[in-house]
């Protein structure tokens, strides 16, 4: 693919609102290394026990900083829905008190 064509792909997701892919990756990476230095940090944190053999404590603390990085991101966008259904319903926009009950509803 010739740099012509890039150049288009990307002015026409721009165009349409679409983000190119690249940042999206880039997220995608950021969020893997920061669940694999939690799990580092954890398995730092409680080495002087030494009970469970070294794969299954990686395992069970992958799995623990996975679960407390999907509750902070359940949090972020719970907070965020809940600001923009204020500022809908300050706008007084249509479908702003439909947007309540369901907010209401899932949170």
């Amino acid at each position: 693919m010739d740099d012509g064509a890039r150049w288009d792909r990307t002015a026409r997701c721009a165009r349409r609102g679409a983000p190119p892919a690249a940042p999206r990756a880039v997220a995608v990476v950021l969020v893997l290394v920061a669940i694999a230095i939690i799990a580092i940090g954890q398995q730092w944190a409680s080495a002087p026990r030494g009970a469970l053999p070294v794969g299954d404590s990686a395992l069970f603390l992958f799995l623990n900083a996975l679960n407390v990085f999907l509750v902070f991101l359940l949090i972020y966008l719970v907070a965020r829905n809940l600001v923009k259904l204020v500022f809908e319903r300050r706008r007084g926009a249509l479908g702003s008190h439909l947007n309540l009950k369901f907010v209401l509803a899932f949170a």
